[in-house]
């Protein structure tokens, strides 16, 4: 099998188990090519798991979640160390206004809660900031607060059939 998985610490309640497990288990369906990590502190922010994994934010991507009028879901995909811009994101999604979604409407509509929310594995238009095209591997959500995953752009991009156009600000 072409995914790996491997946790870091036995903190982990019931709770995120499923969301970890339900993960796995797309990844394993799609024959992902990546390695989902769990860990016992909070990767919520790029920089928490920047600190757990001991690298940058420059080796992060981050998924932003927003919904339309007509609540349909867009996860907008940048580098850890930018910032989506709204303006670019509404031109390259072109589904009219958006808002960022809240907490509880990024686990309605992805399945997974606020700050591990993966790149891919539900449904949504998934757009990729240019820039993270240009790295070779990256860390991203893994399901839950406390979970990452790590593959290259170019297999989020199979996963998720994202579409590349410059969304940062």
């Amino acid at each position: 099998m072409s995914l790996s998985s491997h946790t870091e610490g036995e903190g982990r309640s019931a709770g995120l188990e499923a969301f970890h497990n339900k993960l796995r288990a797309w990844l394993a369906l799609h024959e992902a090519v990546c390695e989902h990590l769990v860990f016992e502190q909070s990767t919520r922010s790029v920089a928490e798991a920047a600190r757990a994994v001991g690298g940058t934010p420059q080796d992060f991507i981050k998924s932003i979640c927003w919904l339309t009028v007509d609540e349909r879901m867009v996860i907008s995909i940048v580098k850890g160390e930018d910032r989506a811009d709204r303006h670019a994101v509404q031109a390259a999604a072109g589904l009219g206004k958006l808002h960022i979604a809240s907490e509880q409407e990024v686990l309605r509509y992805t399945g997974y809660p606020a700050g591990g929310v993966p790149p891919f594995g539900f449904n949504a238009l998934f757009l990729i900031d240019e820039r993270v095209m240009e790295m070779a591997y990256v860390y991203a959500g893994g399901g839950s607060p406390h979970a990452l995953i790590y593959a290259s752009p170019v297999e989020i991009a199979r996963l998720n059939n994202g579409r590349v156009a410059r969304l940062r600000a």
